[in-house]
C-alpha cells in the first residue's frame, strides 16, 4: 500500500504542533497543583473563544474559495488577508491591554493582569501565523507546514520545561507561548516578505460574509465545547475544572490523531464534490470510520495511561474519559457529513444550526449543573452534539445528496457504547473489545480499497 506522503508529512506536524504539549503533560502536572491547572485551563478556554473573533473565518474562506482563483492570483488574495488579519489583530490587542481590569472584572474566576495580557499577545501572533500556515495547506506544501510545526512544538515544550524548573509556574506556560509565537510568526513574515509586496487581490462582500458566518457558526460551537468551563469554574471550582481539563487532554489528544486525515480532506473536499461525488461521500464515510476507531483506542489505554504517567491528585480525571470521546465522536460526524451546509449559497445554515444547538446546550447546562454537577454538563453537551448532529446531516442531504454507506460506521459506534459500559472493568473484556475493533478496520480497510487480496502461488495475500 502507497502511503500518501502529506499524510506522512501532517502527522509529524501534529506531533510537533500540538502532540508535544500532551507529552508535557505528565510533566506539567507535576508542577501545578490541580487549582493552577484548572487555572490554565481556563485561560485556555478564554482564548479558544476569543481566537474565533480574530480568525473571523479566513481559513475556510481562504479553502473555500481558493478552487475558483487561478494560481498566479491566490497569492494575491492570501496577502489580502494576511494584512487584513494584522490590522485586526493590532486593534484586538490595543482594545484588550487598555481594558484588562474590565474584562477581568467579568471572570469567574480571579485572573491576573499579566497572565491576561501575554495570553492576548499569543493569541495576537497564532492568528496571523495562521493565515501562513493555511496558505501551505491549499498549495499542498505539506513538508513546510511540518518544519514550521516541528520548530514550534520542540521550542515551547523546552522554553516550557527551563520556566517551571525555575518556579514560573503558569507565568512560565504562558511566556514559553508568546516567545515562541513571536519566533515563528516573525521568520513566517520575513521568508515570505514577497507575498506582501503584491498586489492585492481584495477580500469582497461575498468573502467577508462567507468568513462571518464561519466565525459566528464557531463561537455558536464554542457553547459545544468551551463554553462549559465557564459553568465548571462558576459552581465546581478549579480543582474540578483541573479533572475535566486533563480528560479533555486525552480527548484532545484523538483529535491530534486523526488531525493529518483531517487537514488532508477538508481543503480538497469542495473539489472532489464538484469532480466526483462517489469519491466525495467516500472520504467523509473514511474519515468517520477512522475516528469511530480511534476514540476506541483510546477510552481503552487512557485509563491506564492516567494512572501510569500522572500524579494521584488527578486521577478521577479518567473517569470523564469515555464521555468526552463519544461527544468528540459525534462532533466528527457532524463536521464531515454536512458538506452541503457549506456551499456557498447555503454556508448561513451553518451558523443557525451550531446557534441553535449551543444554545439548547447552554440552557441545560446551566439548569442542571447546580444540582446534578459536572452530570448536568455532559447531559447538555450529548444533547446539543447529537442535535447538531442530525441537523447538519438531514439539511446537507436535501441540498447536495450524497451516497454514504455507514452500516460499517455504525457498528463501530456501537463498539463505542459496549466500552462505555465496561470502562474500568477487567482488562480481558478490553482486550476481546480491541480484537474486534482491529477485525472489524481490516475489513473495512478491504472494502475501501487501502488493502488489496493479490493470488501468489495459488494462495491470497494482502498489499
Amino acid at each position: 500500500m502507497k502511503v500518501n506522503a502529506a499524510f506522512v508529512h501532517y502527522g509529524i506536524a501534529i506531533a510537533g504542533l500540538k502532540g508535544i504539549s500532551l507529552l508535557m503533560l505528565p510533566i506539567v502536572t507535576r508542577f501545578l497543583a490541580p487549582e493552577s491547572y484548572g487555572m490554565l485551563n481556563f485561560l485556555v478556554s478564554i482564548g479558544a473563544m476569543l481566537s474565533i473573533f480574530l480568525g473571523f473565518g479566513l481559513a475556510e474562506v481562504i479553502f473555500r474559495f481558493a478552487v475558483k482563483l487561478p494560481n498566479e492570483m491566490l497569492d494575491s488574495f492570501i496577502a489580502s488577508t494576511i494584512k487584513f488579519t494584522f490590522l485586526v489583530s493590532c486593534v484586538f490587542l490595543f482594545c484588550a491591554i487598555i481594558g484588562a481590569d474590565i474584562w477581568l472584572a467579568l471572570m469567574p474566576l480571579q485572573i491576573e493582569k499579566s497572565y491576561f495580557c501575554l495570553l492576548m499577545f499569543n493569541l495576537a501572533l497564532t492568528t496571523l501565523q495562521a493565515i501562513y500556515l493555511t496558505r501551505y495547506r491549499v498549495l499542498q506544501q505539506s513538508k513546510p507546514y511540518m518544519c514550521v510545526a516541528l520548530a514550534q512544538g520542540v521550542v515551547q515544550a523546552l522554553l516550557t520545561y527551563t520556566l517551571l524548573l525555575n518556579d514560573y509556574g503558569i507565568l512560565g506556560v504562558l511566556i514559553s507561548g508568546c516567545v515562541t509565537s513571536f519566533i515563528i510568526t516573525l521568520a513566517l513574515v520575513i521568508y515570505h516578505r514577497s507575498l506582501l509586496l503584491l498586489k492585492q487581490q481584495p477580500l469582497t462582500r461575498e468573502h467577508v460574509r462567507y468568513g462571518g458566518f464561519i466565525a459566528l457558526s464557531a463561537l455558536c460551537l464554542y457553547g459545544l465545547g468551551g463554553a462549559e468551563n465557564w459553568f465548571i469554574a462558576s459552581y465546581l471550582g478549579s480543582s474540578q475544572l483541573a479533572y475535566y481539563f486533563i480528560a479533555t487532554q486525552f480527548s484532545l489528544a484523538l483529535s491530534l490523531a486523526f488531525e493529518p486525515f483531517r487537514l488532508w480532506w477538508f481543503p480538497i473536499r469542495f473539489k472532489r464534490y464538484f469532480e466526483n461525488t462517489e469519491l466525495a461521500a467516500s472520504g467523509a464515510v473514511s474519515g468517520c470510520f477512522i475516528i469511530t476507531m480511534l476514540a476506541l483506542a483510546m477510552m481503552i489505554f487512557a485509563p491506564y495511561l492516567i494512572s501510569w504517567l500522572l500524579p494521584q491528585s488527578y486521577h478521577n480525571s479518567s473517569q470523564y474519559i469515555g464521555l468526552l470521546c463519544v461527544l468528540l465522536v459525534i462532533k466528527s460526524y457532524a463536521e464531515l457529513l454536512n458538506l452541503g451546509c457549506y456551499l456557498d449559497k447555503n454556508a448561513q445554515y451553518v451558523p443557525l444550526i451550531n446557534g441553535i444547538c449551543a444554545t439548547v446546550a447552554i440552557l441545560i447546562i446551566a439548569f442542571l449543573t447546580p444540582s446534578l454537577g459536572i452530570t448536568g454538563v455532559f447531559a447538555g453537551l450529548f444533547v446539543g452534539h447529537t442535535l447538531r448532529f442530525l441537523a447538519f446531516y438531514i439539511i446537507s442531504q436535501r441540498i447536495a445528496p450524497l451516497k454514504y454507506h455507514l452500516g460499517t460506521v455504525l457498528l463501530g459506534f456501537g463498539l463505542l457504547l459496549v466500552q462505555i459500559g465496561i470502562m474500568g472493568n477487567a482488562i480481558w473484556l478490553n482486550a476481546i473489545l480491541l480484537i474486534v475493533a482491529l477485525l472489524l478496520s481490516f475489513k473495512y480497510a478491504i472494502k475501501c480499497g487501502a488493502i488489496k487480496p493479490r493470488k501468489v502461488g495459488g494462495k491470497y495475500g494482502y498489499s
